[in-house]
């Protein structure tokens, strides 16, 4: 079985995914470690070099690498659900979970990281950043409500997460 974590910047996908996959003893992805490892370049590098287009394409031929394989958790970038159509193709290929929270919380996870983040590296204040997420994150949460199972991350430790999707997943 493949799982697909999916949610905006910062609604903790890679450390979730990690800690799923330990505790369901399969393999993990993260598809921006993934596409570093294959280019053998950061994510920002990549946008900067080569652009959006080309960060998008090298997150659908990670999805497309995982068409044959089985028992892996995959944590996605914040993006990948919203283009080429990899939504649908995530949801035919196993369980999608929308890690979803509020745009108050996922500003104040990511305002001490947004310098590693291409999109966010320009946001000088708290504030600007929570504009910014309030600003985009209904453009995206329409993809990310495609999921077949969407799990509020608020007031909620990973441990908790983690029962609480395997419980939806594997019951």
């Amino acid at each position: 079985m493949l799982i697909f974590l999916v949610g905006y910047m910062g609604a903790g996908k890679s450390s979730l995914g990690a800690l799923l996959a330990t505790k369901l003893n399969y393999r993990f992805i993260d598809t921006d470690s993934w596409i570093e490892n294959r280019c053998c370049k950061t994510v920002s590098t990549i946008f900067n070099e080569s652009g959006e287009d080309y960060f998008r394409s090298k997150e659908k031929e990670c999805i497309e690498f995982l068409i044959d394989k089985d028992d892996v958790v995959v944590a996605t970038g914040g993006g990948l659900p919203c283009s080429n159509d990899l939504m649908n193709l995530m949801n035919e290929l196993g369980e999608v979970v929308y890690l979803k929270a509020d745009a108050s919380v996922l500003s104040t996870r990511l305002f001490r990281e947004r310098m590693h983040r291409p999109i966010l590296s320009n946001i000088h204040s708290q504030n600007e950043l929570n504009l910014f997420i309030t600003k985009h994150l209904p453009k995206r949460d329409t993809y990310y409500a495609a999921s077949k199972l969407i799990i509020n991350t608020e007031k909620k430790n990973q441990m908790d997460l983690v029962k609480e999707i395997q419980l939806l997943i594997f019951s």
